[in-house]
């Protein structure tokens, strides 16, 4: 009986003890479900709302589709070419500074990025054009005999047959030259008679008929060396050669052997080629950039590795309907008579637009068909592209520089499109990174799901802590 007693005195004992601890776990518990869940869904929401906060006020900085590129940008929300809806593109951030991206000095090495800096310098426009060598008009000369006859052997017989000064073109029988001849010895022999006798007075007067004859025979165009050959050999020739008067080209010939010529007639036309002229035809957009005395560089399709070195002389003030350009004229020294009229030409006219421009290499210039945009270089890795003005092209790969960048900028020359992609995966990262908050913030089903789980059961609670 006593040992019933004991028994049931300690399980009342047992129950009252259960009884007060299942009092403090119930009220734990309570604590536990009441007041950290409450706290937990509150700062969840506030900190979805946050996040959709800041994505509605980061600036959108344009529209398009990624598929197409560059060329489907848009300002404003619509519809692409290929039919798909325009992807909003917000202002950067996370490595994105203002204006500009920033990327780790290792990154930067590894995509090999070059600077140049922007420099004054003269800025000389180059037109390569094509050319054609012509005779130059005032060269032509005309061949004209001073006295009639008729020819006996004509030299230069062939249109086109380069002849040189000197060279004989033909031989002349001429009456009126055979006795001027034959007075000119005659008047010699009795110079030489008179001298010998002592007769100052005769010897005088037949020296100066003498010299007037011989004077007469060059003026009529027998060459001096033939009128002395004539008095060494004191005797008379019935066909005498006459000489080129100038080296060149020999043109319209208008005589042919046995053939008789009358005095004042033109025989024959020689033009010299030891100038010609070198007219290039440039496109008339050009020709601001051209003046007078502009130097020209001339390379002859015929003659490869030779250039030649002249000035603009002249330009035209009619330009060609047809093909738009305007013919701008220089001349050429052919003393080797290498050069022949109507032979090609490449001509590189070389002009000075403005002794002091701005200038960087034109790979630094990123043209998106809309503007054309230059990467800056700040350093400690910050880069940033700015809007500029581009002007004429410069020689060496440079090109002007009429707004948007200074002197003394570092302007990036390669590795731009790297840089370009590396702030698009940025942006890229930052939008996708908010993208599931914000879903979140603005879906109202989230909000009715947090407040269901207030009501879970106390060991899914629990575990949703531990997690």
């Amino acid at each position: 009986m006593k040992n019933v007693l004991i028994w049931v005195s300690a399980t009342i004992v047992f129950l009252l003890c259960g009884f007060v601890v299942g009092i403090w776990v119930t009220h734990s518990i309570a604590l536990h479900q009441h007041v950290p869940l409450k706290e937990v869904s509150a700062s969840a929401a506030s900190h979805h709302q946050n996040m959709a906060g800041k994505q509605r006020k980061r600036k959108i900085l344009y529209w398009w589709d990624p598929m197409l590129g560059r060329s489907s940008i848009s300002s404003k929300p619509g519809i692409s070419a290929m039919g798909m809806k325009l992807v909003p593109v917000y202002a950067p951030r996370n490595g994105m500074v203002s204006g500009g991206v920033v990327i780790n000095p290792v990154i930067e090495q590894d995509m090999g990025v070059q600077t140049a800096v922007a420099r004054l310098g003269p800025l000389i426009q180059t037109i390569r054009t094509v050319g054609y060598v012509r005779r130059a008009a005032p060269q032509v000369t005309r061949v004209v005999l001073r006295i009639s006859g008729y020819v006996g052997h004509l030299y230069a017989a062939t249109n086109g047959q380069h002849i040189r000064a000197g060279e004989n073109i033909l031989t002349l029988y001429s009456p009126k030259l055979l006795t001027d001849e034959k007075e000119m010895l005659a008047a010699y022999q009795l110079w030489q008679s008179a001298r010998g006798d002592g007769d100052r007075a005769t010897a005088s007067a037949e020296l100066r008929l003498f010299h007037a004859l011989v004077n007469r025979l060059i003026n009529l165009g027998v060459p001096g060396g033939v009128v002395r050959q004539i008095v060494v050999a004191n005797h008379a020739k019935e066909y005498l050669p006459f000489s080129s008067p100038v080296s060149g080209e020999v043109q319209h010939i208008l005589i042919r052997q046995r053939s008789s010529v009358q005095r004042g007639q033109t025989i024959m036309e020689i033009t010299n080629l030891s100038s010609l002229w070198v007219d290039a035809h440039v496109y008339d957009d050009q020709m601001a950039w051209i003046k007078t005395g502009d130097v020209m560089q001339v390379v002859p399709n015929s003659l490869p590795g030779q250039i030649l070195r002249t000035r603009v002389t002249f330009i035209s003030p009619s330009v060609n309907r047809v093909s738009h350009t305007v013919i701008v004229r220089g001349d050429l020294l052919n003393t080797e008579v290498d050069l022949r009229p109507g032979m090609t030409a490449t001509v590189y006219i070389k002009s000075l637009v403005h002794k002091a421009a701005i200038l960087i290499p034109r790979d630094a210039v990123i043209e998106t068909g809309i503007r054309n945009v230059v990467l800056i270089a700040d350093g400690h890795g910050h880069f940033r592209p700015v809007n500029v003005k581009v002007g004429l092209p410069a020689e060496h790969g440079m090109v002007e520089i009429l707004s948007g960048i200074g002197l003394g900028q570092k302007v990036v020359t390669s590795g731009e499109f790297l840089i370009d992609v590396e702030s698009q995966m940025r942006s890229a990262e930052s939008a996708f990174s908010a993208a599931e908050p914000a879903q979140h913030a603005s879906t109202p089903p989230s909000a009715k799901s947090a407040a269901t789980h207030m009501n879970m059961p106390m060991p899914k609670v629990k575990n949703a802590a531990v997690h």
